[in-house]
């Protein structure tokens, strides 16, 4: 199959199937900019400006039921705070990327990248920030949404919302990702609701406003592995609700308040358990130490467990 390519200096329709469409320019759209409509298109910004969404509800990228769509090099803003206007919008998608773009959007509920019922894609590298009320940076929905990847990533809140929330969703990495919550984020800054087998390893998350919590997991999310996590909270660094079978060990559990974690583990009279812990192994832990084990826990006074326990070895495990 033959590559073709073309220059464009507009918003419009995508429509060619395996094109690169290269931006030669910054444009600009009163609502919707670029809808790609066949399959293995590839839009490529070379650094330019989309400016979507400037007087009505728009996005700034839409792709409906079209597969392998790659969308790179993009500095896409919302030029307004129309609610429900989403920098990046894929819906009913597979074996897509997108990465390295820069996304703004000030809209509520207008999410800087959202997936709904799409898999297999890979989303990395972007740097987003979200300002309006319950605007995600990346939202993940529905139980069809399988198998995506979310790594390397920086995103910034600014308003209250979540900044990396899947709902529903199953078998996700979300791997090596800065997270900086400004707001208040009482729901976490990374949110699991309902979620299965996903792998939420190697973040590094600041939620350090009033009231904001590091990571949530919640009804009944089951099976997920939180591991390598370094996780800075004003209240709780870790919320899991209901959760049962999931597997959260080696990670920095940090909180300037009075409590690390906050754990709902019974609901009439049925348990929900997870593991705090891991088989003890001669590997350098979290925080430098020689093994990996369990999870360090700290507090702004001093009193974390981690930070008061006995550790003659000094590996960062409490000897008992």
């Amino acid at each position: 199959i033959e590559i073709t390519y073309e220059n464009i200096n507009s918003c419009g329709d995508l429509n060619v199937p395996y094109r690169v469409y290269t931006l030669t320019q910054d444009v600009d759209s009163s609502g919707n900019c670029f809808t790609i409509s066949a399959q293995n298109v590839t839009l490529n910004c070379g650094g330019n400006k989309i400016n979507y969404s400037q007087s009505s509800q728009g996005y700034g990228v839409f792709v409906d039921g079209i597969n392998s769509s790659v969308i790179k090099n993009c500095e896409i803003i919302q030029g307004s705070s129309n609610t429900n206007s989403h920098a990046v919008y894929l819906r009913n998608n597979g074996l897509s990327k997108i990465y390295n773009n820069t996304i703004l959007t000030y809209g509520s509920s207008s999410y800087g990248i959202y997936l709904r019922s799409s898999s297999i894609n890979n989303v990395s590298r972007n740097i987003l920030s979200t300002y309006g009320l319950n605007a995600y940076s990346i939202y993940v929905h529905e139980s069809s949404s399988l198998n995506n990847a979310i790594k390397s990533n920086e995103l910034n809140i600014y308003g209250t919302a979540s900044a990396l929330f899947l709902n529903g969703v199953n078998n996700t990495l979300v791997q090596s990702n800065d997270i900086v919550i400004n707001g208040a984020s009482p729901d976490g800054a990374l949110r699991v609701t309902s979620g299965f087998v996903n792998n939420l390893t190697s973040n590094n998350i600041r939620a350090t406003s009033v009231g904001s919590v590091g990571m949530r997991l919640d009804s009944y999310s089951r099976f997920n592995e939180v591991r390598n996590n370094n996780i800075q909270s004003n209240s709780f660094a870790l919320t899991l609700i209901y959760g049962a079978n999931n597997k959260i060990y080696n990670n920095v559990l940090n909180t300037t308040g009075n409590n690390i974690a906050s754990i709902s583990d019974r609901e009439k009279n049925v348990n929900y358990i997870s593991d705090f812990n891991t088989t003890k192994t001669a590997l350098m832990n979290i925080i430098g130490g020689g093994n990996i084990g369990g999870n360090y826990w700290e507090d702004g006074r001093g009193r974390g467990i981690s930070q008061t326990c006995r550790d003659v070895n000094e590996d960062g495990i409490c000897d008992s």
